[in-house]
C-alpha cells in the first residue's frame, strides 16, 4: 500500500530508442509479499471440536406374543425357586448397547501461499503525427520481470489513449485508459488474470468525454469498484463491476467531480475514498469519507478537515490508516522549497481518532514527494528524502534503508525485499540545460542490505504503474 502526491502522476511522450533497462542478476523474492491494498490474509486458526456429547433416549421395546409366553414360563421357573437364573435373563438380554459419540473432527488447517513480486508494470508512449488540430501519441504497456530478462510488449493501448491508474489483487491486474483529443472511444478498463502477462478489456465508457476517475479491487478479488464521471457531470457516480460476467451496477453518486477510492471491505459493504475536483491544477483531497452499501449512507472517517491532506491509505483489514498531511507548500519554480513540509498521521477508521506518527515536519528540499503505507507485518512506513523509514508500536522511527537517491515511491516493503522508485535529478539550470530526471524501480534485500535496479529511465520517459504479483 502506498501514497503519493499525485502530482506526480503526469504523462509524458517519449520515443522507443530512449528507453534503458538494467538487467542484472536474479534477485530471490520468494518470502516477499504486497502492500495493505493487497497483503496475503493471516492463516486461519483450525476449528475446534465439539465438546458436548448428545446421547439418544432409548425408549422400551414393545412386548411381543413371543416374549409374554417366555414371561410366563419364566414366573413359573421364579415359583420353583428359580429366580437367580430370571434375575441373570433380564440383566443379560436387555443390557443397553453401546453409544457412538458424533464428535467433530478438526479441518486441516489451510495456509495462503504468501505472494511474490513478479514484475513491473510500465508504459511508454511515442509522439505520432496530428490528427485535425489534435496531436497524437501511441501508448504501449510493458512487463519488466524482477528477476531481470528482456522487457515484453502485453499490451498496444488503443485509440491514441494512455494508461492512468493500475490495481492488482494477488495474481490479478486492472489498468484504466484516459481518452486523448483525437480518441474516437471512451475510456476503458484492461483486465488479466495472470500477472499482467495478458490482457483483456473489461468496460469502455461510452463517450471519449467521460472519464474514470479510480479504480479499486473488492477485498475479495472478484469485482472492481471505479469512480465514473459521465460527460458534463460534476458529480462521479461510484460504479462496481463484476470481473467474470462484467455486468456493472451504480454504487452511489459523490458529491464532487473527483472521487478517488481508496479502500473496498466487500466483507463489511464499505468502500472508502477521498473526493475533490478533477483534471484542476489543485492536488488536495477532502478528509476520507467511507459509504456504507447496507444503509446507503456517507460519513467522515475522522473530523479532521485539514485542507492540505494529500491522500490517505488503508491497511489490509481496513482497521487503520496513514494520511499525509502537508502543512505549507514551497512555491514550484523557485528555491523555497524548504517550505514544503509534510506531517504522517496514522488513524483508527472505526473511532476516526487521529495520532501524529512523526513528531517533526518532513522537510520535501527537493519537492519531490512522499510516500507512505503500511509494510507486510502491518506497520506504518514513511520516506524522508533518502530514507525509509519504519514505525514501531511504541511509535519509534527506524531507518530501514537508506538510497543514493531520493525515494519518491515505495510499492512494497515485505519480510525481506523492498521495493521502490527513487529518483535522480540533474540540476539543468547550472549550464543553462534543462533538468534531467532518471527514474529507477530497485529490488532491496533487507538480508543482505543490496540493491538491484530492475528498469531505469532518462527524464520521465515513461509511467511506473507498480508491480504484478505472483
Amino acid at each position: 500500500m502506498l501514497v503519493s502526491v499525485r502530482a506526480y502522476g503526469i504523462i509524458y511522450h517519449m520515443s522507443d530508442d530512449e528507453i534503458k533497462h538494467e538487467q542484472d542478476t536474479p534477485v530471490d523474492v520468494s518470502t516477499d509479499g504486497s502492500d495493505a491494498t493487497s497483503e496475503t490474509a493471516p492463516p486461519l486458526p483450525p476449528d475446534f471440536p465439539t465438546t458436548a456429547v448428545n446421547l439418544p433416549i432409548v425408549e422400551p421395546k414393545s412386548t411381543s406374543r413371543k416374549g409374554l409366553i417366555i414371561l410366563l414360563v419364566l414366573l413359573g421357573l421364579l415359583s420353583l425357586g428359580g429366580g437367580s437364573a430370571f434375575a441373570y435373563y433380564i440383566v443379560t438380554t436387555n443390557k443397553p448397547k453401546p453409544v457412538v459419540a458424533n464428535v467433530a473432527t478438526p479441518s486441516p488447517t489451510v495456509t495462503p501461499k504468501p505472494l511474490v513480486a513478479d514484475a513491473v508494470l510500465y508504459q511508454t508512449s511515442v509522439a505520432g503525427k496530428n490528427v485535425g488540430t489534435c496531436s497524437t501519441s501511441t501508448a504501449t504497456l510493458y512487463r519488466q520481470s524482477v528477476g531481470g530478462g528482456k522487457a515484453t510488449k502485453v499490451l498496444d493501448i488503443p485509440d491514441y489513449q494512455d494508461l492512468a491508474w493500475q490495481d492488482t489483487y494477488k495474481d490479478q491486474v486492472a489498468v484504466i485508459t484516459s481518452a486523448a483529443c483525437a480518441s474516437k472511444t471512451g475510456p476503458q478498463i484492461w483486465f488479466s488474470t495472470d500477472s499482467g502477462n495478458s490482457f483483456s478489456k473489461l468496460f469502455e465508457a461510452p463517450s471519449k468525454d467521460d472519464v474514470i476517475t479510480s479504480m479499486k479491487f473488492a477485498s475479495d478479488g472478484k469485482t472492481v469498484a471505479f469512480g465514473y464521471l459521465g460527460n458534463g457531470l460534476l458529480k462521479a457516480v461510484v460504479k462496481e463491476i463484476d470481473t467474470s460476467s462484467k455486468e456493472t451496477k451504480d454504487l452511489f453518486t459523490s458529491t464532487e467531480a473527483g472521487v478517488y477510492i481508496k479502500g473496498y471491505d466487500h466483507k463489511n459493504g464499505k468502500i472508502y475514498f477521498n473526493q475533490g475536483c478533477y483534471g484542476c491544477d489543485s492536488s488536495t483531497e477532502k478528509p476520507l469519507s467511507v459509504y456504507d452499501i447496507t444503509n446507503k449512507s456517507t460519513s467522515p472517517v475522522f473530523t479532521d478537515t485539514a485542507s492540505l491532506s494529500y491522500g490517505t491509505v488503508l491497511n489490509s483489514d481496513f482497521t487503520k490508516g496513514v494520511r499525509i498531511r502537508a502543512t505549507s507548500v514551497g512555491a514550484v519554480g523557485t528555491k523555497s522549497y524548504d517550505k514544503a513540509d509534510y506531517v504522517i498521521d496514522e488513524f483508527d477508521t472505526k473511532t476516526g481518532t487521529l495520532s501524529a506518527v512523526t513528531t517533526s515536519e518532513l522537510k520535501d528540499s527537493q519537492q519531490l514527494g512522499i510516500s507512505a503505507g503500511f509494510t507486510q507485518d502491518g506497520m506504518v512506513y514513511y520516506t524522508k528524502e533518502n530514507d525509509i523509514y519504519v514505525v514501531d508500536k511504541d511509535n519509534k522511527s527506524t531507518v530501514l534503508l537508506t538510497s543514493e537517491n531520493p525515494i519518491i515511491t515505495v510499492y512494497s516493503i515485505g519480510n525481506s525485499i523492498v521495493i521502490y522508485k527513487n529518483i535522480y535529478v540533474d540540476d539543468g539550470n547550472k549550464d543553462s540545460k534543462a533538468d534531467v530526471y532518471t527514474d529507477r524501480v530497485v529490488l532491496y534485500d533487507i538480508n543482505t542490505e543490496k540493491s538491484v535496479p530492475v528498469v531505469t529511465f532518462k527524464d520521465h520517459q515513461s509511467i511506473i504503474l507498480g508491480i504484478a504479483w505472483r
